[in-house]
């Protein structure tokens, strides 16, 4: 049961590049308290859990860290079960924790992504402030983002109170780390282990496909989104090849002087994995697909088969009037001109010859088959 009156809706405006950095600040400052931190997509999910718990956090407060999105099938049910009983700790998890599900004691809800629809944000909020207890909800949104505040105003009647991190976390943690120093530290991890290193260009380009068919376009413009400082939060080693990104200025993102070719994988049996599957692509590789061309060159190939096409029209009707059947002279008035008169046989030959004619100009039979068709007669 949600009570309202004890429910507080926060939100937090964070540069693109702060986002990682405000949410390892806030977990730090609360670590004594139960968290849920509401992301988009399940490969962000993955992506940042395996970050808090390989680093990020303390080795104490990383054995509190928990994952859960729908593709967890097997796993999904005993770790609900397990974050259910702490006192204290942090689930991270896509929208499939946002409704149907009962967590008692959660104080804080984060929403480190926007939801999907306005309907979700309420779904998402509802996690805390069970049965009259308090609980606060903080929704992240960046500059360009914060049209979606009165937007939720006349959606769904929500109020959002603006507050800044310094109000939200302890002066002493705020001063902890700083920007660079969490994106160096993550960019170090991932170095450490490629599987990450995968996982965060995952990571990156779900949410880049998220973000471009979000339900509220117009409010979330992916153009307007620094997606340079973006991937900095994320801590990428090198900005994925993907379409959404053509066109856009990405001079904020710090690339580290990496060489990919030589990154390891640290589990081993993941290592034997990617080995085996790598063989089994030299043995048989994949399809080459033809890369589309270009919209211009597809348009101009279009406009010259329309020309070819006409052309074979206008040459080809003179023909084809010359078997027309009313063309010829009728049989009686051949007759008494005295030209001599048609029999039946001939007029039947030129009706086939006709229909022969028009079949192989609506295509239903090549050229080929009119030849044969003619010499078999």
């Amino acid at each position: 049961m949600l009570s309202i009156l004890s429910l507080f809706h926060l939100s937090q405006v964070v540069n693109p590049a702060e986002k990682l950095w405000a949410l390892i600040t806030f977990l730090r400052s609360h670590a004594e308290e139960k968290i849920v931190v509401f992301f988009a997509t399940c490969a962000a999910v993955d992506y940042f859990t395996r970050l808090l718990q390989g680093g990020l956090l303390s080795s104490n407060h990383a054995k509190l860290i928990h994952g859960l999105h729908r593709k967890m099938r097997q796993k999904r049910s005993s770790i609900f079960a397990k974050f259910r009983n702490l006192s204290k700790g942090v689930l991270l998890c896509t929208d499939v924790m946002a409704r149907g599900i009962d967590v008692p004691n959660v104080n804080w809800v984060i929403q480190w992504d926007p939801p999907s629809s306005a309907n979700f944000f309420v779904h998402r909020c509802g996690r805390t402030a069970r049965c009259g207890a308090q609980g606060r909800a903080v929704l992240f949104l960046t500059p360009t983002e914060l049209a979606y505040v009165d937007f939720l105003q006349i959606n769904q009647n929500v109020t959002l109170v603006e507050r800044t991190l310094t109000e939200l976390v302890d002066a002493q943690t705020l001063t902890q780390f700083t920007t660079d120093s969490i994106r160096l530290k993550v960019q170090k991890i991932c170095t450490n282990d490629r599987l990450l290193y995968e996982k965060g260009i995952k990571a990156f380009v779900s949410f880049v496909q998220f973000y471009r068919k979000h339900d509220c376009s117009l409010l979330f413009k992916i153009r307007d989104l620094d997606l340079g400082a973006l991937a900095n939060a994320y801590g990428l080693l090198r900005l994925p090849h993907m379409p959404e990104l053509n066109g856009i200025p990405n001079f904020s993102f710090i690339a580290p002087d990496v060489d990919l070719s030589k990154l390891k994988y640290k589990e081993k049996s993941v290592a034997k994995q990617r080995e085996l599957k790598r063989k089994a692509l030299e043995e048989n590789p994949p399809p080459k697909f033809k890369k589309s061309s270009p919209w211009s060159k597809t348009k101009e190939k279009k406009a010259k088969r329309a020309s070819r096409r006409l052309k074979h029209r206008i040459n080809e009707e003179p023909k084809a009037a010359a078997f027309v059947p009313g063309n010829h002279m009728p049989r009686k008035r051949q007759a008494v001109v005295g030209h001599g008169a048609c029999d039946e046989e001939d007029d039947d030959d030129i009706s086939e010859e006709y229909k022969k004619m028009r079949k192989h100009k609506g295509r239903k039979i090549t050229t080929a088959e009119l030849q044969e068709m003619e010499d078999s007669d």
